[in-house]
């Protein structure tokens, strides 16, 4: 082997290396990108994994109120033995939330016993 194929031959290494490097890097900058995205994805599911308990919370908190104001003007109704279409529409709203929120039970029994009251004007000087 001549100088000259020597020198061509280190020429050659030399440029393989020199690829071979920018590939490792860029194989390195892309792993660290995949860290970081794999890092930031850990915080985005931790991040709904809190507002995923905190609707759960206010679900819950939010059909306790729906309990009771549902029983509260309910039984006010039924003491008095009927109720005015306003009241019987705006019942029935809630009620339906209540539902969707995953109520039942005693509050439904009430509402089917509220929903056979009687209709009455409603008397607008006792407002």
């Amino acid at each position: 082997m001549n100088w000259g194929e020597v020198t061509g031959l280190l020429t050659v290494v030399g440029a393989l290396l020199g690829v071979g490097h920018k590939i490792i890097s860029e194989l390195r900058a892309n792993s660290h990108k995949n860290n970081q995205i794999m890092e930031d994805l850990a915080e985005v599911k931790s991040g709904v994994s809190e507002i995923q308990e905190s609707a759960l919370k206010n679900s819950s908190g939010l059909k306790t109120l729906h309990s009771y104001r549902l029983a509260h003007d309910m039984k006010a109704d039924i003491m008095r033995g009927y109720t005015t279409l306003d009241r019987k529409l705006a019942m029935a709203k809630l009620f339906e939330s209540y539902k969707n929120l995953g109520g039942n039970g005693e509050i439904e029994s009430l509402y089917h016993e509220f929903s056979e009251l009687p209709l009455k004007e409603e008397d607008h000087e006792t407002k």
